[in-house]
């Protein structure tokens, strides 16, 4: 039986005075700790964002997402209707006006602030995920599988 930690919720109010002097901030909180699940995300700062207010601005914002994620963590969302660029037969489906949100939009940030909640405390540092841990996580009785993705593969599958 995975023996999960006590419980630590994260204290909004120590991310009060960042988020105030920050021009963009994203939380990622944890809703299921476990061993594998035990840290949330607080990104604040951004070095630069990503927006892709139309359909045409779209790809490439994905090779910009791809250029800074080599160096830099990145934190965002792709709107649905951000597909809609890159299907010819669901062009009809494009508004001509403006959307209220960008179709894709991402920060760029150094590093996030890391909350682990099996201790209560804030670190900076990525945690170490070993592969005792990956396999503690996965009921027992199915197989551990693990996989990659060709990063050429994937690129030539990516619209030009």
């Amino acid at each position: 039986m995975l023996k999960i930690p006590a419980y630590q919720p994260l204290n909004l109010d120590s991310l009060d005075s960042i988020a105030s002097r920050t021009s963009a901030c994203i939380l990622l909180d944890t809703a299921r700790p476990s061993k594998m699940q035990r840290y949330s995300y607080f990104f604040h700062g951004p070095v630069t964002t990503l927006i892709a207010q139309t359909y045409d601005d779209v790809e490439k914002q994905l090779y910009e997402i791809d250029r800074w994620s080599k160096t830099h963590w990145l934190c965002g969302y792709i709107a649905y209707e951000a597909a809609y660029a890159f299907e010819e037969k669901f062009s009809r489906f494009r508004k001509v006006q403006a959307q209220a949100l960008p179709l894709l939009w991402f920060g760029v940030f150094e590093k996030p602030l890391i909350y682990d909640h099996a201790c209560g405390e804030w670190d900076n540092t990525f945690p170490k995920i070993t592969s005792d841990m990956l396999h503690d996580s996965c009921p027992k009785e199915k197989p551990v599988i693990t996989h990659s993705i060709d990063e050429e593969v994937f690129k030539k599958k990516l619209p030009r």
